[in-house]
């Protein structure tokens, strides 16, 4: 992490998660409101007080980063070394922003949800996931009509 990087992060610490999320989006190119719906399809359901520790069948924190997938390319000395660094909020969401800009460039922005829940496209789970992530992009956007 650069300098540059450290200081943002420090400041974006005292801020709501979802602003965290929205300038990790814009530093790594990726569409803020697809950051947003995928943080809230991961953990929306989960209590705000329980989202940074919530472990789910493969899925760390937050943005649910599988630590088995991700700790070599993550910098993690180990997978159980990435369980304990991805419960931090803010290592959890500068990981799934950065796996979720890896899964646009390779993937394409149609399909970066689907590759972010499955690693790749063409499953039917990564399918419905991509689906809700969509439908979660739309009311956003019906949301803000308006203002």
């Amino acid at each position: 992490m650069t300098l540059a990087t450290t200081i943002i992060a420090l400041l974006l610490a005292r801020l709501p998660a979802s602003v965290e999320i929205a300038a990790h989006a814009v530093i790594q190119g990726v569409p803020v409101d697809l950051a947003l719906a995928v943080h809230d399809q991961e953990t929306g359901r989960v209590p705000e007080s329980r989202r940074d520790t919530v472990c789910g069948s493969d899925g760390v924190g937050r943005m649910q980063v599988n630590p088995s997938t991700w700790w070599r390319p993550l910098g993690y000395r180990s997978r159980a070394a990435a369980v304990r660094g991805l419960q931090d909020r803010h290592a959890n969401i500068r990981a799934g922003v950065a796996i979720l800009a890896v899964c646009v460039r390779v993937c394409g922005l149609q399909d970066a949800a689907e590759c972010y829940n499955a690693g790749h496209v063409g499953t039917e789970k990564g399918r419905r996931y991509a689906e809700a992530v969509r439908a979660r992009v739309r009311r956003m956007h019906e949301s803000t009509r308006g203002w």
